[in-house]
């Protein structure tokens, strides 16, 4: 189990989002096949994100 820490400050919080999408983006792309117009690209992508980083 995880030690609980207390929260980052300002300076880490950068590295903080660093961290969390250098582990959710490559989950997020895993497999992805662009198809159609920039707009159907940047839609699948969020889902993708939303699906893998969002609410249980």
């Amino acid at each position: 189990m995880h030690a609980v820490r207390a929260p980052a400050s300002a300076a880490h919080k950068p590295e903080l989002l660093r961290a969390v999408a250098d582990r959710i983006l490559p989950t997020s792309v895993d497999s992805y096949r662009p198809e159609g117009d920039w707009k159907q690209h940047v839609t699948a992508l969020a889902l993708r994100l939303r699906e893998v980083f969002g609410p249980p």
